[in-house]
């Protein structure tokens, strides 16, 4: 399924919420938002106002311009999700284990 702008946003605050090992009521609750609210930004239903995001991103540890990757735009969400995770993992891992994951994503990349 192609993506537009509010489901790349909402799916990435979803893979964050998840990485982080937040409910929705949980994380409404860090941010001062209704459970409904991170509902509805998660499904991309609702674009949330800049100091909501900026609130999200900072419950979160994301980079307020992570979400807004014009490369997402188009692409299946679901993918666009999990290489999310990914990629907030990564960032919890030391040097070390992150050399032997980079190693394993360029083999896996590489295999044919």
């Amino acid at each position: 399924m192609a993506t537009d702008l509010k489901s790349v946003l909402g799916a990435k605050v979803r893979a964050g919420r998840e990485s982080a090992g937040l409910s929705q009521e949980q994380l409404a609750e860090r941010i001062n938002r209704t459970p409904e609210t991170i509902s509805n930004i998660e499904r991309g239903k609702t674009m949330p106002a800049i100091e909501t995001l900026q609130a999200l991103c900072s419950a979160l540890g994301l980079r307020l311009a992570e979400l807004f990757a014009d490369e997402d735009l188009g692409r299946d969400v679901g993918r666009v999700a999990r290489e999310h995770r990914v990629v907030l993992t990564l960032r919890t891992l030391s040097e070390s284990d992150l050399e032997v994951a980079q190693k394993t994503i360029e083999a896996l990349a590489n295999r044919q």
